[in-house]
Formats: C-alpha cells, structure tokens, sequence
C-alpha cells in the first residue's frame, strides 16, 4: 500500500500541475480572442469572462486526459531514470502491478472526464449558444461606438455598414450617420444629419429612421443611378433572430442516444470515448516511459507529446466521418480507442517477446 501511495502520489501531482498550466494557456488564449470580438462588437466583460469560463470546462475534458498521459510518462520515466523501478522489481513488484496502479488512478480521471463530457459538455454549449443568439442584434446603440465602422453580414448575399461621429445610446440616437446596404444586384449609401432606431414591438422588422440628409441608390444593372435628398426616411434593417434551434453539442446525451442522425451519432460516440480514452492513455504511458541507462526523466515526454497530437487528429478524422454520413455507428469513433487498447497490450509485452527470442536463439 505504500508503494501504491508513492507511485500515485509520482503522478497525481504531476496531473494537477500540468492540467493547471494547460488551463491557464488556454485561458490565455480564449481571453485573447475573446476580449478582441468584445471591444469590436461592444460586448459586456462580464458576458466575455463567462464565455470563456464555460470555453474553458469544454477544454479541460480534453486537457485532463492529456496532462495525466504527459505525468505518467514523466512520472514513471522519473522512477526509471532513477533507478527506483529496479527497487520495486526486487521488492517484489513488476510493470503489470505498476500498471495496476496507474489504471486505478486512471479510472478516477475518466471518470471526472465522464461526468465532464456527458454532463458539463452539453450543459456548457447550452449557455454558449444563448449567449451568442442573445447577441445577434448587431445594431444595437450601446454596442456601436463613436468614429468606428462597423460591418455586418446579414446574409450570404445581403450585408451592412454603418459609421456615426457620435452616438446617444440614451436618445436611441446616432449622429452624423453614414449608412450602406448592399446586395448582389444594388448598393444603397445613406448619408444623414441622425438617425434614430425605433422600438419595435417582438415580431416586426427593426427599422432605422434617418432625418435630412442624401441617399444614392447604386444598381450595378442599370445605367441611371438615383440621388435622393430626404427629411425623413425610414428603411428595414432585418428581423432578429434570438433562437438557438437545435445544436447537437448542446442536446441531451440520452436525447442523442435515441437519434439516427450522423451528426448526433458523432457527438454521441465523442461524449462516451472521451472517458475510455483517459484510460487508455494513462495505461499506454506505462511502457512508454521505460528508458535506457543514462535517459533523462522527460526522454520521452516529447515522443509522448507527438503520440498524442497523431491519436487527437485520428479522433478528428473519426469523428469528422461519422459526422458527414461516410461510416455508421461501427467502426464509428472507436477505432482510435481500439488502436490504443492494441498498443497498450503490444508495448507491454513486447519485452517479454524479445526476451523469448533472445532465450531461443541462445539455445540454438
């Protein structure tokens, strides 16, 4: 019990720190970007820090299974390079009952990342596409700033441009306006005095009402273009559009357990891999982090990094197909967690193997 206490306290540390420091890179980088959108679309702070809060609980389902692979190989590879595991092997021990250790260990982790993936994962998308509907209403004043352009795409073919010297969100009110709607057949430019927004009661279209000023009327079929000067004039800027419909990373587990569609069999299949590969890597470290006299502890953390970033990008191509409709439920997302099982069971025997071999071939 003691040495099962010292082997998994060699990786539990290590797991906590390294899945820590990933966080906060991805933090890092979700802020990043994050903070950048909201400076140009005017969103609230308080809004963008629980977006990459609930960003950041996605993350860590993928994070947690790659800081334990990292600290197993690390850790154990540190009992090899210093010569601890000869110790254990004269105590009594062998790499199976190291891989005892490591699994039971392992399965803890997968079970955080169960309860992450099919749980948290849905429950997290959920409030991220709210959010994201919630702030589709691109015109409103208190996102537009003063002397900035903003534009917005309405559609494929449809999209808008808007400039003010200066805005009062509390008149409803822009000054100095410069307004453009273009589509595939003709350009509006509007350039007036102020404008203003109207309330719209829920269901009718938004409008914009402009006072004294010239609109151009662009059509790139005609030969004629129209110059209007106005004291009012009042045009459709869209309807809003604050539902979310149906997000198959936001459904249900067991609402996806019950549909035939290709895209929730993906994310099905993704929310119940995600614990059996934790397992999976934290035994595959095992063998991995057996080194030779005179390898340092980290020798083969950069091997590890690189197995790792090969197994994630086949969960993308798996997970990528089952998604388009190109494989069914089997092999589905499952072949790259049976790869893993075949080379824990490869590389833990293949000492033995060789062993063999070299028994037989001093025989003859």
């Amino acid at each position: 019990m003691i040495i099962n206490r010292y082997i998994t306290r060699e990786i539990a540390l290590p797991t906590l720190f390294i899945c820590v420091l990933l966080t906060l890179l991805f933090v890092g980088y979700s802020s990043t970007r994050h903070l950048a959108e909201a400076v140009d679309a005017g969103m609230p702070y308080a809004d963008v820090f629980q977006l990459i809060g609930y960003e950041t609980l996605i993350a860590i389902e993928m994070l947690l299974p790659m800081a334990l692979f990292l600290s197993v190989v690390i850790g154990v590879g540190r009992l090899h390079a210093d010569h601890e595991v000869i110790a254990l092997y004269n105590a009594g021990m062998s790499e199976i009952d190291i891989l005892k250790v490591v699994a039971r260990f392992s399965l803890l982790v997968a079970l955080v990342v169960g309860a992450l993936s099919i749980f948290a994962r849905p429950w997290a998308y959920e409030y991220i596409y709210q959010k994201k509907a919630l702030s589709k209403d691109d015109f409103d004043l208190d996102k537009i700033k003063p002397e900035h352009f903003y534009a917005i795409e309405k559609a494929e073919d449809s999209s808008f441009l808007i400039y003010a010297d200066d805005v009062k969100p509390d008149q409803n009110r822009l000054i100095n306006v410069f307004f453009s709607t273009q589509n595939q057949q003709r350009t509006q430019v509007i350039h007036a005095e102020h404008a203003i927004r109207p309330e719209n009661k829920p269901g009718e279209p938004r409008l914009l009402t402009f006072y004294n000023g010239y609109s151009y009327d662009l059509d790139q079929y005609k030969p004629i273009d129209l110059v209007l000067h106005f004291s009012t004039l009042t045009i459709p800027i869209g309807e809003i559009d604050n539902s979310v419909g149906y997000k198959a990373k936001s459904a249900q587990t067991v609402a996806l357990s019950q549909s035939t569609s290709p895209k929730d069999l993906a994310e099905f299949q993704w929310r119940l891999t995600r614990p059996l590969a934790t397992l999976f890597l934290g035994c595959l470290a095992v063998p991995l982090s057996r080194t030779k006299p005179r390898q340092g502890r980290y020798a083969k953390a950069v091997w590890a990094v690189i197995l790792y970033a090969v197994y994630y990008n086949l969960t993308g191509i798996a997970k990528s197909r089952v998604k388009n409709g190109i494989v069914g439920a089997i092999p589905g997302l499952w072949w790259p967690e049976v790869l893993l099982g075949i080379a824990v069971i490869v590389l833990m025997i293949w000492p033995y193997v060789q062993l063999r071999w070299i028994q037989k071939d001093k025989m003859t």
